[in-house]
């Protein structure tokens, strides 16, 4: 059973809410400076809901039909690994992975990325971060707050020594996208570009969802809409007031 058929989501109600977010995204260019006219704004799913006490600690991967990760635009990614740099450059030199232009180890990371600006700096420098699923519990402790302001949450891979799986894995991680379930109420998940087709958008939005479903229970969900950092939400799903009231008063309470 499928997330938009168990909320009677239908397309047409995706694809105007696509339609009016990029209608606010022209305004909004309209309005800002001259030199982010050029600005591709990245379209998030954001999920409302009310917690169920059930926290999935590790990010939940969504692979994405159309990837917001184009070496076209000049796009490139950093690779962290633990203690095996050499290896993976060999590989990748053997056959290089489109868009991955650096390889760093988290100790060298941790020794030369000190201060804040030092990391804010190379967050800037790539549009995705990859990293060995092994390490990536220890990257928040070396990147910190830089990382989360950014909005750059290392991509878990899996890291293979046979070339051709190394390689699938890697591109497989430029191709996702990150949802994180907790404590929170809200879930925000980049799914796509201003300068995507309704069609794209469309079909990024259902691989969100499909996954999200997995994770939270559509009972629990108020709304689902669109977004972009700064911009209104514009949704196309809203829970009736009378069945969400009677959800939250499921929601467990912790105790004091």
């Amino acid at each position: 059973m499928s997330f938009t058929s168990t909320l009677n989501i239908t397309d047409k109600q995706i694809l105007d809410a696509c339609r009016v977010i990029k209608l606010v995204g022209e305004k909004t260019k309209e309005r800002s400076d001259k030199s982010l006219l050029e600005e591709d704004y990245t379209v998030n799913v954001e999920i409302e809901y009310t917690f169920d006490g059930k926290r999935k600690n590790t990010p939940v991967k969504i692979v994405l039909k159309k990837s917001l990760f184009n070496t076209e635009d000049g796009d490139s990614a950093l690779l962290i690994v633990s203690n095996t740099a050499e290896k993976v450059k060999d590989l990748l030199k053997e056959d290089p992975v489109s868009g991955v232009s650096k390889v760093v180890t988290i100790d060298k990371l941790r020794s030369t990325f000190v201060r804040y600006e030092q990391k804010r700096d190379l967050l800037k420098s790539y549009e995705r971060i990859l990293a060995d699923e092994a390490i990536v519990p220890m990257i928040p402790s070396v990147l910190g707050k830089a990382c989360m302001k950014a909005k750059k949450h290392p991509v878990p891979v899996k890291l293979d020594w046979e070339t051709d799986k190394l390689k699938k894995n890697l591109e497989k991680g430029l191709s996702t996208a990150l949802l994180f379930v907790n404590c929170a109420t809200t879930t925000s998940v980049r799914t796509g570009k201003l300068s995507f087709t309704d069609e794209e958008l469309l079909a990024n939005i259902r691989c969100v969802l499909a996954t999200a479903f997995k994770y939270i229970d559509s009972n629990r969900i108020a709304s689902i809409c669109l977004k972009f950092t700064g911009s209104v939400a514009i949704p196309f799903y809203e829970k009736p007031l009378g069945s969400l009231a009677e959800e939250k008063e499921k929601t467990p309470v912790k105790a004091k």
